[in-house]
């Protein structure tokens, strides 16, 4: 998937995570880009001038944010999925009754959304 592609559909999942939490995550995503690329400038070359060089606990307290925010859009990926396994569950019940109710001896089974 291109690089693009790969943003437009982090940034849906986060959108689904909620507003606050996408633009949360949109910031850290921006802040490694660019500590990313003077990583990559400073193996390359010496570092420019322009360029401020920041501290070990700027360079930490990014990280610590990074991982918060991660976490955060984790959890929320996380109950969205268990929202969604909970919705088939519900479907399946439906779906079985369905069945029943047209007098079909067998159930219509989905697949289960856990992995063993």
């Amino acid at each position: 998937m291109h690089e693009s592609q790969d943003s437009a559909a982090f940034t849906a999942l986060c959108l689904a995570a909620g507003p606050s939490r996408a633009e949360r995550v949109r910031k850290v995503l921006r802040e490694a880009r660019v500590t990313l690329a003077r990583c990559r400038a400073d193996e390359l070359a010496e570092p420019r001038p322009d360029i401020p060089t920041p501290t070990w606990a700027q360079e930490r307290a990014a990280v610590l944010e990074a991982v918060r925010g991660l976490r955060e859009l984790g959890e929320a990926l996380d109950k969205h999925l268990a929202e969604m396994a909970l919705q088939m569950d519900e479907l399946r019940i439906m779906l079985n009754r369905s069945r029943d109710d047209q007098g079909k001896e067998e159930p219509f089974e989905l697949p289960s959304l856990h992995t063993n």
